[in-house]
């Protein structure tokens, strides 16, 4: 089958409009935007060995998705999950030293 000209330029303008179709919605998909967090908030400036406190993470998303906390720390423990939580702290150790 013998194309004439006007028919392969056709083809080839459909072609590279469905190619820059397809390139324009892919780069108008937009991205995730990571939360902001506008404030940390503690009941206590103090927790002693064993003590509690209250902690709470005040955040917002920029596209207003739900946002999970994940809170972590090395010594202590976390109760509860959320925005708010109670942080204990680790009861001291005893060390002895040796010389």
């Amino acid at each position: 089958m013998k194309l004439l000209p006007n028919k392969i330029a056709f083809i080839s303008v459909l072609i590279i409009l469905t190619c820059v179709s397809s390139l324009v919605s892919a780069c108008t998909l937009s991205t995730n935007l990571p939360p902001k967090i506008s404030n940390l908030k503690a009941d206590t400036l103090y927790v002693y060995p064993d003590g509690v406190a209250d902690l709470e993470c005040i955040a917002s998303d920029p596209e207003g998705d739900d946002i999970i906390f994940n809170w972590s720390c090395t010594d202590g423990t976390f109760t509860g999950n959320g925005p708010i939580v109670s942080w204990r702290a680790q009861m001291p150790t005893v060390s002895s030293i040796s010389w």
